[in-house]
This record gives C-alpha cells, structure tokens and sequence, in this order.
C-alpha cells in the first residue's frame, strides 16, 4: 500500500526524531595524552598563553595555574583569574582536582577534571610539553548530559615567550591537527600577571 507523500514525510521525521533528541552534541576527541608523562617535572606556577572561547575564564586578564602532587594518582590543579579592573567579583582562585586515568605503570597524561562550579566527569589530556616552557592541554568539558566541547589550552611558565617558543608551539598545534585560527592570545603579559596571586577562595 503506498502512502500519501504528507503522510510518508510525517512518518519519516516520527522514526528519526528520537535518534535526533537523543544524539549527543560534542566537538570533542578521543582522549589522547603524551606517554611516559612526568607528573613531578609537571608541578609548579604555568601561565596561560593562549587558548580557545570558553566563558568560564571570559574576562580574566591573567590566568595561572598551580600544579601540586597529592598522591601518585592525583594533583591538584590551582586556577587563578586576575583582572586588571579591581572590583569584588575579581581576583579569584578556585581548586579543581585531577584523577590520573590511564594505567600507571604507562603513565599517560589523561586526567579526570572537576572544575569548581562544573559538571564533574571533564576530561584533560596534556598534549605535548617539555616541562622546563610550554604545556599544550586538550580537554572535553561536560556542559551537560547532552552537550560536551573540546577545548584547548597553551600554557607557558613564564610570562614573555621567546620567538623560537612560539614557533615550536605553533608546530605542534599544527602536528596535532588543532585550529590555530581558534586559540586566542591572552594578555599574560600584562602587569596583573607580575603580582602577588589572590588566596585561594579569595575576591
């Protein structure tokens, strides 16, 4: 029996509409992270440099991070947002902890992320560093049950980046295959980022 075409049509958008709502929207990767990662060499004060939109750090002038060992298996990453512009919803620092995924005895740089205020589960990989200037991190943020993003971070232990730095940067996020157009510049090297960082907690 053939159908009238408005009905086929009404079937055919019926049949497809749950695989439609119950798709997940992601622009995120297979979590990959360097081997034989040395989490000792990784701790310290890193400097974001550059990385894509994200608007939970929209708006901070300087944006460090403190690494930290709490045990073999996890580290405590300690973020901070400064703004050049004081005012009480400034200068904050929050604690996100990380849970060292793959096996350890392969020693992989993949962590699970909880990022204070955000959905617990966000995965974090660091990409490529050579300990002593850059980092390269690619994350996968769970905004919601339905929605995840790919993100990108470039962070450098110091404030200025030599020439030659950003070169080797700009290299490997090419190797890896991330859009360069898409990673922003941050003003890191701005005089916010040369004082004292804020308490934990603080504002």
């Amino acid at each position: 029996m053939w159908l009238p075409y408005s009905m086929f049509l009404s079937v055919a958008i019926l049949t497809i509409l749950p695989v439609v709502l119950g798709a997940k929207t992601s622009t995120c990767r297979e979590p990959s992270g360097m081997p034989n990662f040395n989490v000792m060499r990784f701790t310290g004060l890193w400097y974001e440099y550059s990385r894509n939109y994200n608007d939970f750090e929209d708006g901070c002038d300087c944006i460090t991070t403190d690494i930290s060992i709490v045990n073999a298996t996890t580290i405590t990453a300690s973020t901070c947002c400064q703004k050049t512009q004081i005012s009480n919803e400034t200068q904050t620092c929050d604690i996100g902890i990380s849970n060292i995924l793959a096996n350890p005895e392969k020693k992989e740089a993949v962590f699970q992320y909880s990022r204070t205020g955000g959905k617990d589960g966000s995965t974090v990989s660091v990409v490529a560093t050579d300990y002593e200037n850059y980092a390269i991190l690619n994350a996968c943020d769970r905004i919601s049950e339905d929605e995840e993003r790919g993100l990108v971070w470039v962070v450098t232990r110091r404030t200025e980046v030599n020439p030659l730095q950003i070169t080797l940067i700009d290299q490997v996020l090419r190797l890896a295959n991330f859009d360069k157009n898409k990673i922003i510049k941050q003003k890191h090297g701005v005089d916010i980022c040369k004082s004292n960082r804020p308490a934990l907690g603080s504002r």
